[in-house]
């Protein structure tokens, strides 16, 4: 007969015997006070919320862990498809089965509201109008932006990084295309840059007011003011508070600029003024 093992009650697999869930749980979070983790329970298996971490930890085997970014944002909930076995996201080959549940997950502000108020204030001021999951996205986006990521504005087709220092848009696939902000024009009261820009040469065109038909590929754009390109790129280049900056200006990763076909500008008054005159000259039309 073999001789039985005796493990001491602080191994790994005295948790089989121990319903640590029920135990309390502390673990010091960055900036915040030492405190027991809230639980949330799902389907049965009982998962610390760690706010810091980003996810949901099982508190039986903290390897598993169910990160929020992964959740399907149904604003006022979240939403996954749980695999009761592997206590996960299912995992995506095979056919369904009866152990595959959508489970709804509350959001991290009714999970553990202490944690959230204590990291980032009341929900009204962080939230500023966002969905919990499009603002810790926008907090991703903020780190890489701070190792060194820059954003990106899309013109058309043609994505461009942002560089507010060089105060120039360098295409992310052709070197030496580039637009240089300062050649183009800046609408105060819209807050946006303003050009027209050729679609296949990827530059900006000079208008020119004796144009007498519209120009071929060319369309008219409208690019946001810097601080809303790249507002950390801004504080940090002014030396400004960025927390500040990020309340009024939130961080995107990528941007569209607007397009405006130049049929839905007074460009075609222009001309048609132009060919007029050219008439009354003798030019001919």
């Amino acid at each position: 007969m073999e001789q039985a093992c005796y493990l001491p009650p602080t191994s790994k697999i005295s948790a089989i015997f121990v319903k640590k869930e029920f135990m309390p749980i502390k673990r010091k979070q960055d900036g915040l006070a030492e405190r027991d983790l809230p639980l949330h329970e799902i389907a049965g298996t009982m998962f610390m919320v760690d706010i810091e971490k980003g996810g949901l930890i099982q508190v039986n085997d903290n390897d598993n862990i169910i990160w929020f970014e992964d959740l399907n944002d149904k604003l006022d909930h979240y939403e996954m498809l749980y695999d009761l076995r592997d206590k996960n996201w299912v995992t995506p080959v095979g056919p369904m089965d009866d152990q595959m549940i959508t489970v709804q997950i509350p959001l991290l502000s009714a999970l553990d509201p202490i944690g959230m108020r204590q990291k980032y204030g009341e929900p009204e001021n962080y939230l500023q109008g966002r969905t919990e999951k499009q603002f810790l996205e926008n907090l991703q986006a903020v780190a890489l932006r701070h190792q060194g990521e820059l954003p990106r504005i899309i013109i058309g087709l043609s994505a461009f990084e942002v560089d507010v220092i060089g105060r120039e848009l360098r295409h992310v696939e052709y070197a030496g295309i580039n637009i240089d902000l300062e050649q183009m024009e800046f609408n105060k009261e819209e807050e946006v840059f303003e050009s027209l820009y050729h679609t296949e040469s990827m530059q900006l065109v000079q208008f020119d007011p004796n144009w007498t038909s519209l120009p071929q590929n060319v369309i008219m754009i409208q690019i946001p003011a810097e601080i809303r390109l790249d507002p950390v790129g801004i504080a940090r280049l002014h030396g400004l508070n960025e927390k500040a900056i990020l309340s009024k200006h939130p961080y995107h990763s990528q941007q569209h600029a607007t397009v405006i076909f130049l049929a839905n500008t007074n460009l075609p008054e222009i001309i048609e003024q132009n060919l007029q005159n050219n008439k009354s000259r003798g030019y001919g039309r």
